[in-house]
């Protein structure tokens, strides 16, 4: 039996934080908008990370023939299925029984394309890996890896030009859930499993933080020229994904590390994902009902920490109550 590495539940962990607070900031304290969308470029590694770590331990999987790829769909895909079901099912009866969304037909329809809430892209997205693991696994190459950069590169030059010449949003499904716009960060995980980037440590950190400050320039440049804070913040830009490459050659290219905290929170990092929402919104209730402002920023911050606290716990009380269950059919 191999031994679990905590390190990499850390980073998992560490990604989850960044999404939950993702999901939290809204950009409506003018005296910290800016720190905002700072912030947010920060974080905006955190989907990529989670990709790049399913293709890092996914390089190991022995999928040589017909037999082997087909069993192992018939156990990858329900681990992450049955518990996106499972949640969506939550979603939806608190959509009909508390908002008051009584239209059955769209609630259906939203869950069969991964849309029970816009979130739910990730599990379409990492499913389609899943299924073409065979083909990335078989052509493992630079070549491959530069052929995917490329390809997310340009996935992010069209949503851009999309956004800006026709001044409208594809829906979330089509350019987050589509795999190749996050192509690159699913393959260099499996890279970084087999081979090393040749590059000093000093200067991955040095060439992070000027990806970032790109990262940043870009933001506002979009927000100069299209007035949408919302679009302009995004991961899914070329800055963005050059910056969250770096962050992610900076945690897997340099051996593992022992130090690193959230690994507790990485374990039930994929549960945090599905539910988290859902707590949000009731948190968020709460905070209203109180009638605390949710438009500062600080709010926010500690709207984003008791999320994650809350959401941790449920998944710790659900496992203990049934490990086996919560396992297979919640994520935990």
């Amino acid at each position: 039996m191999k031994t679990r590495i905590t390190y990499y539940d850390s980073l998992r962990g560490l990604a989850i934080i960044g999404v939950v607070f993702i999901h939290v900031l809204k950009y409506n304290d003018p005296k910290w908008k800016d720190v905002s969308i700072v912030f947010r470029q920060i974080i905006n590694f955190s989907v990529p990370l989670f990709l790049a770590l399913s293709g890092f331990f996914l390089a190991d999987k022995e999928i040589s023939n017909k037999k082997e790829y087909l069993s192992f769909l018939r156990k990858q895909i329900p681990r992450v299925y049955y518990p996106y079901a499972v949640w969506s099912f939550a979603y939806i009866i608190l959509n009909i029984l508390i908002l008051k969304k009584l239209n059955i037909e769209k609630q259906l329809f939203n869950f069969l394309i991964f849309q029970t809430i816009p979130i739910f892209y990730f599990v379409a997205l990492i499913i389609q890996y899943y299924i073409f693991l065979p083909f990335f696994k078989k052509v493992m190459s630079k070549r491959l890896l530069l052929f995917a950069v490329t390809i997310s590169f340009l996935s992010c030059i069209t949503i851009y030009g999309y956004q800006y010449f026709f001044n409208s949003q594809l829906p979330l499904i089509l350019y987050a859930g589509n795999g190749l716009t996050w192509l690159m960060f699913f393959v260099l995980g499996m890279y970084l499993r087999n081979y090393k980037i040749p590059i000093h440590k000093n200067w991955m950190f040095f060439w992070t933080f000027v990806a970032l400050i790109f990262s940043i320039l870009e933001t506002y440049t979009h927000i100069y020229f299209t007035v949408s804070v919302s679009n302009a913040v995004s991961a899914v830009k070329v800055s963005s994904f050059i910056y969250a490459a770096l962050i992610i050659i900076l945690f897997l290219n340099y051996g593992t590390q022992k130090n690193l905290r959230f690994s507790d929170l990485g374990k039930v990092s994929y549960a945090i994902y599905l539910n988290h929402i859902l707590i949000l919104m009731i948190v968020t209730k709460i905070f209203l009902f109180f009638k605390v402002s949710y438009t500062d920023f600080f709010t926010e911050v500690i709207l984003g920490i008791l999320t994650i606290i809350i959401s941790y716990l449920l998944c710790t009380v659900l496992r203990k109550m049934n490990p086996k269950i919560s396992a297979k059919f919640l994520g935990i």
